[in-house]
């Protein structure tokens, strides 16, 4: 019987002495900037109202910048979405958007496209795009979508929404 008395109380101790521990480490030795990880500022904005044609050059699409701001410690993220329409005539045709970051087009692009083999010579496709930048310098930042197409032949753009959030 005392054996049994003895178990049970050295299970107390180590049981006590674990739940003890785990609370330390909780409260005491966690990181800082761990207590406040999780999204910290989100922008929105969408134009699903007007399409965009594209020709063979940059075109920042209208009414999708945001400013962001983003402070010591955190990452930046964006999401884009849109619906792209491909005129297809005689030759492969793509269209490829990018992030652009007060002007600067930053991360790889997105591309859709599709061959003169169809028989309506017309695709619709779905284009998504994200980017994070996990080190990023605080600042202030314009971030808008600059899109481009392999020919200025009735290419387009429409139903678009841009996402921006950052992160501890």
């Amino acid at each position: 019987m005392n054996s049994s008395k003895s178990w049970t109380v050295l299970a107390l101790i180590i049981g006590i002495s674990g739940l003890g521990l785990s609370g330390y480490t909780l409260f005491f030795a966690l990181p800082a900037n761990t207590q406040r990880s999780g999204i910290q500022n989100v922008w929105h904005a969408s134009n699903t109202v007007t399409s965009v044609a594209l020709s063979n050059s940059d075109v920042v699409l209208p009414n999708l910048s945001i400013v962001a701001t983003v402070n010591p410690g955190e990452s930046l993220h964006v999401i884009f979405n849109s619906e792209a329409y491909i005129n297809l005539e005689t030759n492969p045709e793509y269209i490829r958007i990018r992030v652009s970051l007060n002007g600067h087009k930053k991360g790889p692009p997105a591309t859709v496209g599709g061959w003169p083999d169809h028989d309506d010579h017309v695709v619709w496709e779905h284009l998504t795009l994200q980017y994070s930048n996990l080190t990023i310098i605080p600042g202030v930042y314009n971030v808008s979508i600059k899109a481009t197409s392999s020919d200025a032949s009735g290419n387009s753009i429409y139903d678009m929404s841009l996402l921006v959030f950052t992160t501890m």
